[in-house]
């Protein structure tokens, strides 16, 4: 699997064990029984996680913060895209343990 760069090389494969799991998989559902600050790390591209409904799910929810990023699901794990999400969590992490 490549990033939208060109950059990165891993298997396009899951473990067996996960087939039938992760369809029914939503993290998002259980958001507001979280009370820490959250980070949404959110690719607008994404398929096989809707920026649309994770931006809904985390509507109104006054501990999460969502960041947007240009890209589909792995873009972000990647070049670029990778540094600046990265760079965005540092921020993220420092502003909550500063205090």
């Amino acid at each position: 699997m490549k990033g939208s760069d060109g950059g990165g090389d891993s298997a396009n494969a899951i473990a067996a064990r996960l087939a039938l799991r992760l369809p029914l998989y939503r993290p998002g559902k259980d958001l507001r029984k979280i009370a820490a600050a959250t980070l949404l790390c959110v690719c607008d591209d994404d398929r096989a996680a809707p920026a649309r409904t994770t931006a809904r799910l985390a509507a109104g929810q006054d501990h999460v913060q969502v960041d947007h990023y240009e890209g589909d699901h792995f873009d972000i794990y990647v070049g670029d895209l990778f540094e600046r999400a990265v760079a965005d969590q540092i921020r993220f992490l420092a502003a909550r343990f500063s205090r």
